[in-house]
């Protein structure tokens, strides 16, 4: 994490997250939870086998979800 904060990118990188997913699939990982804003950065959808769950994303629909729930006086 530390070198994605520091604006590092690159095949290197990518396929050290790999290897980090893969090891978490090994031990039993079911899904891939990607709790770090950075972590989508770097590892996509297509580079684990487990599905990758992206937390900034889950926050934004939950958000927009309860947003369209709560009347407007509500806010």
């Amino acid at each position: 994490l530390y070198r994605v904060k520091a604006g590092e990118r690159g095949d290197e990188l990518t396929s050290a997250l790999r290897e980090l997913a893969a090891e978490l699939e090994q031990r039993g990982a079911e899904v891939i939870v990607a709790a770090c804003t950075e972590i989508p950065l770097i590892l996509g959808p297509g580079d684990t086998r487990a599905p990758l769950l992206c937390s900034t994303s889950v926050l934004v629909q939950r958000t927009i979800e309860l947003a369209r729930e709560t009347p407007p006086e509500e806010f």
